[in-house]
């Protein structure tokens, strides 16, 4: 039963406390695809309209996030915050 002991908080090679863990999180953007995002803002959407319309399409294509945007242009909700997530976030898809 010994080897099942604490270790009266210490930390054994390799472990890191668990504040540094929550400290080193960081807020990222996802990873748009630059091509799309600037063809979306030259067809008149705002830069940030054009980077959720882009993650809420999955990236795929110019045409189909402007659509998106001019669909829920009337909701600032979904078009208005900035998209940033916390790096121990699940990955963008």
């Amino acid at each position: 039963m010994e080897r099942f002991r604490g270790n009266k908080g210490e930390l054994q090679a390799g472990e890191i406390p668990i504040s540094s863990a929550a400290d080193a999180s960081e807020e990222v953007e996802p990873d748009l695809n630059v091509e799309l995002l600037n063809q979306v803002i030259g067809m008149g959407v705002p830069e940030l309209g054009a980077k959720h319309a882009l993650f809420q399409t999955g990236n795929s294509s110019a045409d189909m996030a402007v659509m998106w945007y001019f669909e829920n242009m009337d909701n600032p909700s979904k078009i208005s915050s900035r998209l940033i997530f916390n790096s121990f976030d699940a990955t963008f898809a």
